[in-house]
């Protein structure tokens, strides 16, 4: 029996799991483990946090300013706490230091900042598992939270690979789904990583290059992404003859997972 207030989700998009959401959260990521074995992946573990200057690099603030979030220390603990024992509002916006760090988004983007200025073989392939960050205008239930679950497989190599590599995903997202009963369609969706004018962008528009599993209740539950060069590039990841290294990624979304079998078993 679970505690009142646990097995939910509140307004503000931060998720409350019980005993019964962990054991389902469980089962879903032991299938994820099984897929992700298959590759053989590298499994690392990355920093919580990116540095303003790192999301810079990767437009991150040209791109997707309505979803930072900033962290920063506070400037005087002292008059904060004093405050607090009065009574009275404890953080003003000028006890706030300038913020040298966000919240990652998507759990790759430290990999990438992790390989900076290295030379890579044609293809290898990572695995990992992050918290991420998302301001929302909305948030609804496990289908869109504020803080959640991304497991991933990253590829980082030559192109001819690395696009191999990120086609046979189309079929392992579809598979994925049919083992867990899940109706899911594969659709070609707008590549994040690419400001909207560019050149890139432009070629994305003919030649999808990120494609979205999303459920027959319109969730997109995991992703198969081509990134091409852009991250080789800005951030130095090099190949033996000095071009950018190619990556591409399948990101998993865990509690969209949970949500979806939910859906699915109270419906049957």
């Amino acid at each position: 029996m679970e505690a009142p207030g646990i097995g939910r989700v509140r307004a503000d998009g931060l998720a409350i799991l019980g005993p019964d959401d962990i054991a389902l959260r469980t089962e879903i990521e032991t299938e994820f483990d099984t897929w992700i074995s298959a590759y053989g992946a590298i499994e690392v573990e990355l920093p919580r946090l990116i540095s303003i200057d790192d999301a810079a690099a990767i437009d991150y603030f040209h791109n997707f300013p309505q979803l930072g979030m900033a962290v920063s220390g506070l400037t005087d603990p002292d008059a904060i706490s004093t405050r607090a024992r009065a009574g009275r509002p404890v953080i003003h916006t000028a006890d706030v230091e300038s913020p040298r760090y966000v919240l990652p988004s998507a759990a790759c983007y430290g990999l990438y900042f992790a390989l900076r200025g290295t030379q890579v073989p044609d293809i290898t392939l990572f695995t990992l598992r992050g918290d991420c960050f998302r301001r929302e205008t909305h948030y609804s239930g496990l289908d869109r939270l504020l803080g959640f679950t991304q497991r991933e497989i990253v590829a980082v190599g030559a192109r001819e690979p690395v696009e191999h590599f990120v086609r046979g995903l189309h079929s392992l997202m579809r598979e994925g789904a049919a083992r867990f009963g899940i109706e899911a369609d594969l659709v070609p969706a707008t590549d994040p990583f690419f400001e909207t004018n560019g050149a890139r962008a432009k070629m994305q528009r003919l030649f999808p290059v990120k494609h979205e599993l999303v459920s027959s209740r319109g969730v997109a539950i995991a992703s198969a992404n081509l990134h091409r060069n852009f991250f080789g590039e800005r951030c130095g990841i090099k190949l033996a003859d000095g071009g950018a290294a190619y990556t591409g990624c399948l990101g998993l979304g865990v509690e969209r997972w949970m949500s979806e079998l939910s859906h699915r078993r109270s419906s049957g």
